[in-house]
């Protein structure tokens, strides 16, 4: 686990939270936002995902988190590695939750969510190696150094 990692060339940009495991890498991006979450498709022919925060529209959030998983991925593609699964997960540790709610967002690539779900997909089984993993955490580390 990694934890507050600037994205060099993007100010004061970070990446709150980069797990690795057997399942490959999840960017967490963690909200303090107290209150309802949801998603939601909006639109009849421009079909779009929205994402919802207490009533507001927070889609944006969703955006960031898919363009530091575009920066990993980046980053793995110009050192060539390619067996790597990568997610994100948007945590939210004070929501509320629906009955029936539903996390996934971008075709499956991003879980909305509190810890307890994230941790879940961070710990995902997959084919990874101890040694595997730990080559990963030193190029992740190398790239994205911390923010303090």
């Amino acid at each position: 686990m990694l934890h507050d990692r600037r994205i060099p060339g993007r100010g004061r940009a970070n990446i709150d939270h980069i797990a690795i495991g057997p399942g490959g890498i999840t960017v967490i991006d963690t909200k303090s936002t107290r209150g309802q979450v949801q998603l939601r498709t909006v639109g009849v022919i421009n079909r779009r995902e929205q994402l919802l925060v207490n009533g507001r529209d927070r889609t944006s959030q969703l955006d960031a988190l898919e363009r530091q998983l575009d920066r990993v991925a980046t980053v793995l593609d110009r050192q060539g590695v390619d067996y790597v699964n990568a997610m994100g997960a948007l945590c939210y540790p004070f929501m509320r939750r629906n009955l029936l709610h539903y996390g996934r967002a971008r075709d499956g690539l991003i879980t909305v969510d509190d810890p307890r779900h994230a941790a879940k997909v961070a710990n995902r089984s997959g084919p990874l190696t101890p040694e595997d993993i730990e080559d990963l955490v030193s190029r992740i580390a190398a790239a994205f150094p911390p923010a303090v």
